[in-house]
């Protein structure tokens, strides 16, 4: 499958990263995730922790995040969303996203204590368009 665009700007970056800091075994990119038609199967790397990468329907970047120390990739991830009863998809939990979420990658990172710089020098290098705005959490009247 080729790459977008931004995906390849995310390979150069964390080739960077994994070069400047001598980061062995380098970290990889998981394959791409649709969060509509995968999200009743396990996400990538659900059970570690890393970084996590949301793309809109044209794999156009949106948002870095990360899960670390007491998180696992999954756990923070399905934090984001819930079933949609129609599509059986992923349905956001939180507002003021550009565009809504399509697809997910994650990288794996050796340490816990690794996400939140490799989160930081992402966001700085890729600068994500909802990272910068900000996701509300919807709230729904009870």
């Amino acid at each position: 499958m080729e790459q977008s665009p931004d995906q390849n700007r995310l390979s150069d970056a964390l080739a960077k990263y994994n070069a400047k800091y001598h980061i062995a075994p380098a970290f990889r990119i998981s394959e791409r995730y649709d969060l509509n038609r995968q999200w009743n199967e396990t996400l990538p790397d659900a059970r570690d922790t890393g970084c996590y990468i949301f793309y809109d329907a044209d794999m156009r970047l949106l948002y870095i995040g990360k899960s670390s120390l007491r998180n696992t990739l999954g756990r923070r991830v399905s934090s984001y969303f819930g079933n949609d009863p129609v599509s059986g998809g992923a349905l956001p939990k939180h507002e003021g996203w550009t565009l809504p979420p399509a697809y997910l990658q994650t990288i794996k990172v050796n340490f816990a204590y690794e996400a939140p710089s490799l989160e930081e020098y992402l966001i700085e290098t890729l600068q994500p368009c909802n990272n910068t705005r900000g996701l509300k959490a919807k709230v729904t009247p009870d």
